[in-house]
């Protein structure tokens, strides 16, 4: 909110985190939350970076509190109220998880090396359903290849819209069968 820059977006739950005041996010954009200062400690940024393949436009944020459990943890993350709250800020939920490393969550991030991992963003985040365990992608899509792009929120990939003859800036085109399959 540039008209009150201290009221800041939060983390909380397993670990904590209170974002910068100022810190932004473009639309579709990406960034990451880490248990270390990037800030002050380059090293470990750089590694991180290079161990990841992360772009140097995805915006790295942190030191975060906490540990999240790998046998199941609760995060959720908040935005302050644009109400007037009187002397006290509050704040809204904006999304939630409570993963589980049981079934019906996905069962390769116990232990595998895979991460667990949203399938879409805009889909609610507290059903198992919308998870993925796959090896990670931090800072790009969760899709082969970290180039996947959905504008209109349809489910089929941007550049597969384009080069079948769909509308990608229109999600009306999303149960067409252009080919009968």
């Amino acid at each position: 909110d540039p008209g009150a820059p201290t009221n800041t977006w939060w983390i909380r739950g397993g670990v904590t985190y209170e974002f910068p005041a100022g810190a932004t996010l473009n639309s579709g954009g990406y960034l990451l939350v880490v248990n270390f200062n990037p800030n002050t400690n380059i090293n470990a940024l750089i590694a991180f970076r290079t161990i990841y393949g992360i772009p140097s436009t995805v915006p790295i944020y942190g030191p975060f509190t906490g540990k999240l459990d790998n046998g199941g943890e609760e995060l959720e993350l908040l935005k302050p109220s644009t109400a007037n709250d009187g002397p006290t800020l509050t704040h809204i939920l904006v999304d939630r998880i409570d993963y589980d490393d049981a079934f019906p969550w996905p069962l390769e991030p116990d232990g595998s090396g895979s991460s667990l991992q949203r399938r879409r963003p805009y889909r609610y985040g507290n059903d198992p359903v919308n998870w993925k365990g796959a090896a990670p992608t931090a800072g790009r899509a969760n899709v082969g290849g970290s180039t996947y792009g959905d504008f209109d929120r349809d489910g089929m990939p941007d550049t597969w819209e384009q080069t079948n003859g769909f509308n990608g800036v229109s999600a009306a085109d999303a149960n067409l069968d252009s080919d009968g399959d």
